[in-house]
């Protein structure tokens, strides 16, 4: 008997407890496994804490729990209605979290869930995440109210791709647009440091990498590489119309704009040390192209301009300094050999200023404008030879004689000369006083500037010269 006592007591209790309406025990095992309507729910008593084993269990769960949560105290965020399970909020909205948190800082941008309901992103509860996060982390949690914008594109910058939107943006509010933790100027930056440094030492830099990447990139992903907003042609053309359309429509384009080839095959998109950001200096740049011979749809061919250049004892001066754009337009011209002014294109020519508009930019005319002159080295006597060449019934052009890019000859004299299929030979000595010429314009002529020299024409390519 002595030995049953604990038990029988321990029954009636039971019994007693629940005859007299305190179901607190009757949500033991029974509460596990039963299912109770709002009305139900309504008639329970409220337990010293509401996170048991029984009940709302998956609370002590969470990995990360709400203080209050982790303590098992509710009613800091619940009210319950007579000691009953019906509840009522302490405050609604933030004012709720703002009974405990102080508020956040001001700023010009606020997250919208910021300034209306913390619970639109974080669980009061707690969560698996860190900060209560709903929804699971990093781009998962804003994807529960932005839209994918990543979906479908090929290429991800890399902190999006990892869902890491934090990396880029606050989650609350910020002083600049899109609620971007640094101002949009120094954003790319903070990763992209490499770049930052080269900018810093570079001589020319592209206005919209010093003010705003977004401007050509796209911070979240492109179908482009480098995400790029655009084609790059496009991109350009929206700050450099100007000089897009001019390439396009060039009686003579590059070959590069021609075939669609991207600006940056010549231009660095960021900065660079030579002018109009190339990505080195003029000629280097060229000779990465012009090192072969190019056929040209008729027929001609394009010299191998590099090889020229390094097996020539004499240069052109642009060229001697170091640059080919004095005379070319590196986009397209209207005018052949895509030249930046006019020259004639073939070998004849009839003589005006305006023919010879690329050389007089330059070079003085006076030594071509009258038939006697002292204004030029190229004279027999008097007689100017310059304007005799250029003022004969057929013209001959300065390309006709002179080498544009290179010579081992001085004054640029060439060896030969491009005549339709013929290339013809060009045999000039030159004298301390003068020279002496044969090609297949005429049989061997000399001049002197001291004594001027009678030349005999005998129809025959070997003549003799005779001085007075």
């Amino acid at each position: 008997m002595t030995r049953l006592w604990p038990i029988t007591f321990a029954c009636l209790c039971g019994m007693l407890l629940f005859a007299t309406g305190d179901n607190r025990f009757a949500r033991g095992e029974a509460a596990a496994n039963k299912t109770y309507s709002p009305e139900e729910l309504k008639n329970l008593d409220v337990g010293p804490t509401c996170i048991t084993a029984d009940c709302h269990t998956p609370m002590k769960q969470l990995r990360f729990r709400h203080g209050p949560t982790a303590e098992g105290k509710c009613e800091p965020c619940h009210q319950s209605v007579g000691g009953k399970h019906v509840f009522t909020s302490v405050a609604k909205g933030n004012a709720l979290c703002l009974e405990c948190h102080d508020p956040l800082p001001a700023h010009k941008v606020a997250h919208k869930p910021v300034r209306e309901n913390c619970l639109e992103c974080h669980n009061i509860h707690g969560e698996n995440n860190r900060f209560f996060v709903r929804g699971g982390e990093g781009a998962a949690v804003c994807n529960r109210c932005h839209d994918d914008v990543g979906k479908g594109l090929k290429f991800l910058h890399g902190p999006f791709a990892q869902g890491l939107c934090l990396a880029c943006h606050e989650p609350h509010e910020s002083d600049n647009p899109k609620l971007l933790n640094t101002s949009k100027e120094g954003l790319c930056a903070t990763c992209h440091e490499d770049l930052a440094e080269e900018d810093k030492k570079a001589l020319f830099h592209h206005e919209p990498f010093q003010k705003d990447c977004s401007g050509c990139h796209s911070g979240h992903g492109s179908g482009r590489r480098y995400f790029l907003l655009a084609a790059e042609d496009e991109l350009c053309n929206k700050c450099h119309k100007e000089v897009i359309e001019a390439a396009r429509n060039a009686k003579f384009p590059h070959e590069p704009v021609k075939k669609g080839q991207d600006c940056s095959k010549c231009h660095s998109s960021h900065f660079s040390d030579s002018a109009k950001l190339l990505k080195q200096a003029s000629m280097p740049l060229c000779l990465d192209c012009h090192n072969r011979t190019y056929d040209k749809p008729d027929g001609k061919h394009l010299s191998n301009i590099q090889t020229q250049l390094a097996n020539s004892k004499y240069l052109h001066g642009p060229i001697r300094d170091g640059s080919c754009t004095p005379c070319h337009n590196a986009h397209g011209s209207d005018n052949f050999g895509m030249l930046t002014r006019y020259f004639p294109p073939r070998f004849y020519a009839p003589f005006s200023e305006s023919n010879y508009d690329l050389c007089f930019f330059c070079h003085d005319k006076k030594p071509v404008l009258a038939p006697q002159s002292e204004n030029t080295k190229f004279r027999n006597g008097l007689q100017n030879l310059h304007y005799l060449h250029v003022n004969r019934e057929k013209g001959r052009t300065c390309r006709a004689c002179h080498a544009e890019h290179a010579s081992n000859n001085p004054v640029h004299m060439r060896n030969s000369v491009p005549y339709g299929r013929w290339t013809m030979e060009i045999d000039y000595e030159k004298t301390a006083t003068g020279g002496t010429c044969l090609t297949g314009c005429h049989s061997r002529y000399g001049y002197d500037r001291i004594q001027p020299v009678q030349n005999i024409t005998t129809g025959t390519i070997t003549n003799v010269v005779a001085q007075k």
